[in-house]
């Protein structure tokens, strides 16, 4: 698992028993987990008497690697493997992953309900329509594009249909944007 430098010292910071006590190491690494969870808006008392930046850099590294390691599915090991590298002891490793083991569920419940997810289009459909006249005008001979997208919306059983109308021009600018979209997700997927 690799974390970022600012997230690598912070866990260096957390390690040091100068900065924080082997008895306010399990209390930083709950308090961690409880903010994620939002279970606790206040900070335990053990870790008030901490220098207050250390504190804060050191539960933000957590936050993030916990975070991460539950987005990524990281496996106990990799998380073993980088504490090792911060040089963790083997009683704080110990200590971490236990705390992590049991709320990893809660974790991962939280992170699967909280994301927003936008419609996947599934299919589309296309009529053409030629207007001789309008209301305002007795000719306007222009093509008009009724579209249909069929869309699934995760968490909902039922599709939806998104219908709306364009020009030739407009038409051609959608299309335009989503092959430019199709080549940026194509280049994201090959890093």
């Amino acid at each position: 698992m690799e974390v970022s430098a600012n997230v690598f010292h912070g866990l260096t910071a957390a390690n040091s028993t100068n900065n924080v006590p082997d008895d306010c190491f399990p209390a930083l690494v709950s308090s961690a987990c409880q903010g994620i969870l939002n279970q606790s808006p206040h900070i335990d008392p053990r870790l008030r008497k901490l220098d207050q930046d250390i504190l804060k850099e050191t539960l933000a590294s957590f936050a993030l690697l916990i975070s991460e390691a539950v987005k990524n599915d990281t496996d106990v090991q990799s998380l073993i493997s980088l504490l090792e590298e911060c040089s963790f002891s083997k009683d704080r490793i110990k200590t971490f992953v236990g705390v992590f083991n049991k709320n990893k569920a809660f974790l991962q419940t939280l992170l699967a309900n909280t994301h927003e997810t936008l419609p996947h289009v599934l299919g589309v459909k296309w009529r053409l329509d030629y207007y001789i006249k309008s209301n305002q005008l007795e000719k306007t001979h222009q093509p008009v594009y009724l579209l249909s997208l069929l869309t699934e919306v995760p968490g909902e059983s039922e599709l939806q249909e998104l219908n709306f109308s364009c020009t030739l021009e407009q038409l051609q600018m959608l299309v335009g944007k989503l092959r430019d979209a199709s080549k940026c997700v194509e280049r994201f997927s090959q890093i």
